[in-house]
């Protein structure tokens, strides 16, 4: 079945596999495209803007994602997990002569919202929706990860920095997409590799330099093999200006790509898909099955339109949640079933337009009932939204207490301040707090200098112009792995680091060495030499 988007005006094919899950977990057929979708969620996700501001509730300056011009009551997370408040404090009856939305934007600005997702961390303050993280500083969608900088959604890694997608890597710098490599730089789409500077879908490699496509080799520099000898010999000086080699190597790549980056998987398209079946325009995920536009996902099960979300099945249009059981239309919901319009709860069962609540069950909008009552007033509350259009909606942008500009949105659906505000669409100077009227220098370009000097200056960045520091600890990560220091700001660093992966969106494209067709994130206009899976193997290995 084809619909129009009413967003985009874009058609959009609903099949009827599509048709069962909606049936299953009883939701309208989506009047959003993919892309719409996924957009109007990634606007509720705040990931690197980190503010200081003061709790609400005990006074004391606290790390947040939210700035203290936010109109929101924002609590530590100390006091946000603490006993001292009751979320059902706010709770309140349905007005059945509004709509949802209205009223549950109300209780999300009359609710306090927790300051930060960093559980368990030890000197690891300023990381956020992450896990177990230490001696760390801005992680972001990281779990149990030490001594390690500027990263995203990256696991059980030691002595990294600036990369994303990483899993159980040790001193790795501007590395993407990559598992158990050993003091690597500029990799991507690579695993098992040690002392690899400079490559893309390398496996089981070692010692090698600006390389692509290689299994299990060793001693190489740009595919051509070396003895052991000639290559320290020739590394001296290709590593004396890394970052422009690196800069370089990715346009000057001519060995054919994989249609799709994938592991283990069967059924699967999308990209960066691993150890997952029956996943359909799936990206950055791990561990699905019978999954359909799922993003920066692990261990899923039957769920639809979903980023940023583990270990939960029969989950539709939601963000940010955590080990759910039915779970509809929600953000940042951990540890709970049947759920449904919620935002930041945690362990919690039968509940419907709620926000912040902890441990509880059979409550609308923070306000508690009896199984039986809840159940009828649940049924009238869906046929009022039916009747306002609601139903079947995630929230509108409008209820998101971010500006675009601050979202994980701008990532991959960019907005310029103009376009955004003509949309209604919140946006915010984040640069207001960066006036500076000291000299504008660069970090020294050799590695003899002074950490406490270093770390001691603000720098300019190269290309956006904005300021930044170099915080002690990378500058230690640096001198351990004879880097040179970055002219760029970590902001400025994360985008080039996300150009370098294809869109989460599918073409039709045909394989360049057989004709087959493919369905892949390389555009058909796009110049890299793109195989299918049979043909990528027989050139490859």
């Amino acid at each position: 079945m084809q619909k129009t988007c009413k967003n985009c005006g874009v058609p959009f094919e609903i099949t009827e596999e599509d048709q069962t899950f909606y049936a299953k977990i009883d939701v309208p057929e989506p009047t959003l495209c993919p892309h719409c979708r996924q957009q109007r969620r990634l606007v509720f996700r705040n990931d690197r803007k980190l503010y200081h501001r003061k709790c609400d509730l005990c006074g004391k300056e606290t790390i947040s994602m939210y700035d203290s011009d936010s109109p929101y009551k924002v609590f530590c997370q100390s006091c946000f997990w603490s006993d001292k408040w009751d979320p059902m404090d706010y709770g309140r009856a349905f007005d059945f002569s509004r709509p949802f939305f209205d009223q549950f934007a109300e209780l999300m600005k009359a609710v306090p919202r927790i300051s930060l997702m960093n559980k368990e961390a030890e000197n690891a303050e300023y990381c956020n929706f992450s896990l177990k993280n230490k001696n760390s500083y801005l992680l972001m969608t990281c779990g149990r990860c030490q001594d390690s900088f500027y990263s995203k959604r990256s696991f059980d890694c030691i002595d990294i920095c600036d990369s994303n997608n990483l899993i159980q890597c040790e001193l790795c710098y501007e590395c993407i997409d990559s598992t158990q490599c050993y003091n690597c730089t500029w990799l991507q789409n690579s695993s098992g590799c040690n002392d690899c500077n400079i490559g893309y879908n390398l496996k089981n490699c070692k010692s090698c330099f600006a390389c692509f496509n290689l299994v299990g080799k060793s001693f190489c520099i740009k595919n051509q093999q070396y003895s052991p000898e000639e290559y320290a010999e020739k590394l001296v000086s290709l590593k004396e200006n890394l970052s422009k080699e690196a800069s370089e190597f990715y346009s000057s790549i001519l060995s054919p790509r994989r249609f799709m980056n994938s592991l283990n998987t069967e059924n699967c398209s999308g990209d960066s898909i691993f150890n997952s079946k029956n996943a359909s325009y799936c990206f950055d995920a791990y561990g699905l099955e019978d999954c359909k536009f799922v993003c920066e996902a692990t261990h899923m099960k039957d769920s639809y339109d979903v980023n940023n979300d583990d270990n939960s099945e029969l989950v539709y249009e939601a963000i940010g949640s955590e080990s759910n059981y039915l779970h509809r239309f929600s953000d940042i919901c951990w540890w709970g079933k049947f759920i449904t319009y919620c935002n930041l709860c945690f362990n919690n069962e039968y509940i419907f337009g709620c926000c912040g609540l902890k441990r509880k069950k059979y409550c609308v909008f923070n306000k508690q009932y009896s199984k039986e009552e809840y159940e009828i007033l649940m049924a009238k509350i869906i046929e009022h939204m039916k009747s306002t259009g609601e139903w079947g909606e995630f929230f509108p942008i409008k209820l998101s207490p971010f500006a675009y500009n601050e979202t994980v949105a701008n990532d991959f659906y960019r907005l310029n301040q103009e376009v955004a505000e003509k949309n209604g669409i919140a946006w915010k100077n984040l640069d207001k707090n960066t006036f500076y009227e000291g000299p504008h220098i660069s970090p020294p370009g050799d590695l003899n200098y002074d950490v406490k000097t270093v770390a001691s200056a603000i720098y300019t960045c190269t290309i956006s112009g904005r300021l930044y520091k170099i915080t002690p600890q990378e500058l230690l990560l640096y001198k351990k792995m004879s880097l040179p220091l970055p002219k760029k700001c970590p902001d400025q660093r994360y985008l080039e680091r996300m150009q370098k992966k294809n869109p989460r969106a599918l073409w039709q494209r045909a394989c360049a060495k057989c004709g087959k067709q493919i369905l892949t994130s390389y555009a058909p206009d796009r110049p890299e030499i793109v195989y299918c899976e049979e043909c990528y193997l027989k050139e490859v290995y």
